[in-house]
Order: C-alpha cells, then sequence, then structure tokens
C-alpha cells in the first residue's frame, strides 16, 4: 500500500491524483513517446499533472458526455477528445501504454465493458489503472439517489454503483489469468468534512480504532481502491 501524504485537504494535487501519478511512474511505462489515455474522465487534470512528470509522452483526456469538461484547442500537453469508453472501435487494440478510468464504474451498470475496452486497447506489459470504491464482500450494489428539496447545485440524481473484489477479480482471471491485477488500498492522512450543498459527496470519519474510513450521504460505507491491471 502507499502510504498517505499528510497535507490539507485545499492542497494540490488530489491525493488520488498524486497516487495515480505515483504508481505510473512506478510502472516504468511512463516514458517520452508513451501514449497514456484517460477514458470518461471529467477533469484533464490528472493528465495535466502527470504531464509535468514527463513530458514526451502523448496524452488524450477522453470524455463521454456533452458539457461534462469543455472542450480546449489542442495547445497544451493533454489532447481533450469526445469519446466513449464503451465504444470498442475507439482506438485500435494495443495501442496505450498506460489507461486510467477514474470514477467511471461507480455509474456503470456493467464493469465488463469498460475493463475489456481498456485491457484491449493496452500494450501488453502496458497498466491499466482503476479508481472506484470495490466492496470487500462478495456482494454486487447498483445504487442510485435523490437528495431531498436539493439546495442549488446539489446533483439530485447519482448513481453509487459499488462491484464487489470477488466479481471483478472472477472476471479478470478469466481474461488474462491469475495474477495480472492488484487492488491497492486508498487510504488519507486527513479528513474530509461533510460537503455543504451535496451530502452524496463523501466524508471521512473514524472508527473506533481510530482508522479514517469514507461515508457519505446514502449511509455508505466506501471502500476506495486503486486497481492495477497488468495486460
Amino acid at each position: 500500500m502507499i502510504a498517505p501524504r499528510a497535507k490539507t485537504v485545499a492542497a494540490e494535487p488530489k491525493e488520488y491524483v498524486r497516487i495515480a501519478c505515483e504508481l505510473a511512474l512506478k510502472s516504468g511505462r511512463l516514458v517520452s513517446g508513451a501514449s497514456v489515455c484517460d477514458f470518461e474522465c471529467r477533469s484533464p487534470e490528472l493528465l495535466d499533472h502527470l504531464s509535468a512528470h514527463c513530458e514526451g509522452a502523448l496524452y488524450s483526456c477522453f470524455y463521454n458526455q456533452a458539457g461534462v469538461i469543455p472542450a480546449r484547442a489542442a495547445a497544451g500537453p493533454v489532447q481533450v477528445r469526445r469519446g466513449s469508453a464503451y465504444d470498442p472501435d475507439l482506438l485500435d487494440d494495443a495501442s496505450v501504454d498506460i489507461s486510467f478510468l477514474v470514477g467511471a464504474l461507480g455509474v456503470a451498470e456493467n464493469f465488463e465493458p469498460l475493463l475489456s475496452n481498456a485491457i484491449k486497447w493496452t500494450k501488453p506489459g502496458g497498466r491499466v489503472y482503476v479508481f472506484s470504491s470495490f466492496n470487500p464482500y462478495p456482494v454486487d450494489c447498483w445504487v442510485k439517489s435523490r437528495v431531498v428539496g436539493a439546495l442549488p447545485g446539489a446533483r439530485e440524481e447519482v448513481t453509487w454503483n459499488i462491484f464487489s473484489r470477488t466479481s471483478v477479480s472472477a472476471f479478470l482471471d478469466a481474461v488474462l489469468g491469475a495474477g495480472r491485477h492488484r487492488y491497492i488500498p486508498f487510504e488519507l492522512a486527513f479528513d474530509v468534512p461533510r460537503h455543504d450543498v451535496d451530502p452524496t459527496r463523501s466524508w471521512t470519519f473514524r472508527d473506533a480504532s481510530g482508522r479514517r474510513l469514507f461515508t457519505n450521504g446514502l449511509s455508505q460505507l466506501i471502500n476506495r481502491d486503486f486497481l492495477e491491471i497488468a495486460p
């Protein structure tokens, strides 16, 4: 497990961005000329930060929903492109060195198409990094929520699907063989307060042992992990 870094909530970059970059750097695949893609992204922040560590790589941020992130001119190191990770023809097979799926599984009805495509597009020896909530118990959860009397700016309908490690691991073992993936627990070294406007956003609390855990306004106990896949 990567040790969390003590810092304030307002510090940059976000902790998941820092750890994702650290994993990519440790993989040995982030080199000049490498292709790095973030699929179903809501912001180019992750790749913007990663590009500062390796300027010679080729970075593409694919977004699916109109209006999620602004399309920007192809001037910086990160190319923001419209495209869906559910489309198997989005990219050529084995054309990406490092693939990211951040938060995409939480709004997916089925995780298999997303993981299948990411694996298909990633080169042998490359890496796929998935940041999501995974249930340590053998239960897959499909959850939709509605904020009652929502304040301006709150998300009125939110999907918080959580797939089990059991289901995801069985799928990956069948596709790639055993020993080709691992879960890296995501933990913070600082507290995250409840959001004043949007109660669906997660926050942290301490259990009886003092361990910092995630929850949200759906009364979910959230186990967040990085899933590293080696095609």
